[in-house]
């Protein structure tokens, strides 16, 4: 070996530790995903550690070496996660399970979403690859065709993609619109009782509007915004209304899902504004 090849080995092999680290790194990135979501499910499905071992069927030190950070990974793979999310949301487990009605109303919205969310957690795979987002099966294929082509699009500003997603959202709203009958009625009034807005919701929704069974969380959320606009003045709301109303919690709740739960803090090092706007009301001394 000449020294240009020795030359170029010992880059190899630097290259090489460099990557190993990062792969390191991005798996106790994935460890700590998972211990988080663990303290999650402590608090909002009122499980322990003594559950938690048994459904993922380990024992119970293990996990409790990894939940105190003593140990940085544990003995299981998918399997053990698919495992544990059935265990804690079967029916029956939840029926037999002497805890809140908020933690078995938890529980059985996290049967109804499914294992995904803890397998992307810990790195792994969701169960389905082929459906990126929930439509219609009908129209999955032209859905996909779009994604893909936004996805590839290369733009030198964030602010293009902005744009662009900006002007699809104009161009579906106008074409609700203007596939709505003109002096299309309320459905909501400013008389309308909670009970009222519930059932009215339930409706609006077994129309058709979303071909997935809505989640309890989702349902409340809509009704929720629908309150809060009522009591700013807020007073009807039409079928368009209600639509867009429902994209917005939509993409609320979405965003909400999607956002790294081990970032618990957000430290701001730098901030600029361009424009500054301030109101003054009362100004106690």
């Amino acid at each position: 070996m000449n020294q240009h090849d020795r030359k170029l080995q010992r880059k190899l092999e630097r290259n090489l530790e460099g990557n190993l680290e990062k792969y390191q790194d991005e798996e106790n990135f994935y460890w700590q995903q998972l211990r988080q979501e663990f303290e999650r499910y402590k608090n909002d499905l009122a499980t322990n550690h003594v559950e938690l071992a048994k459904g993922l069927d380990i024992s119970r030190q293990p996990l409790v070496s990894f939940m105190n950070y003593s140990k940085h990974n544990l003995p299981i793979g998918r399997f053990h996660l698919m495992r544990l999310w059935d265990f804690l949301t079967a029916p029956e487990q939840i029926d037999n399970k002497n805890i809140s009605d908020e933690a078995k109303s938890n529980r059985q919205q996290l049967r109804e979403e499914g294992p995904n969310s803890l397998l992307k957690t810990a790195g792994f795979l969701p169960n389905s690859t082929n459906t990126i987002v929930e439509v219609e099966p009908s129209r999955q294929q032209q859905l996909q065709r779009i994604i893909s082509r936004l996805s590839n699009l290369k733009f030198t500003e964030f602010t293009d993609f902005i744009k662009i997603i900006d002007a699809i959202e104009d161009e579906i709203a106008a074409r609700y619109d203007r596939a709505l009958i003109p002096d299309e009625k309320p459905i909501i009034d400013g008389y309308a009782s909670l009970e009222k807005i519930d059932e009215i919701v339930k409706d609006w929704w077994c129309d058709g509007i979303h071909h997935e069974k809505p989640s309890i969380k989702m349902l409340e959320s809509l009704q929720e915004a629908i309150v809060k606009l009522m009591a700013l003045g807020k007073c009807e709301f039409n079928r368009s209304e209600l639509f867009e109303l429902f994209l917005c919690v939509l993409e609320n709740e979405q965003t909400t899902a999607n956002i790294n739960r081990t970032l618990r803090k957000i430290r701001v090092t730098e901030c600029q504004f361009k424009t500054l706007t301030f109101f003054f009301g009362r100004i106690h001394v």
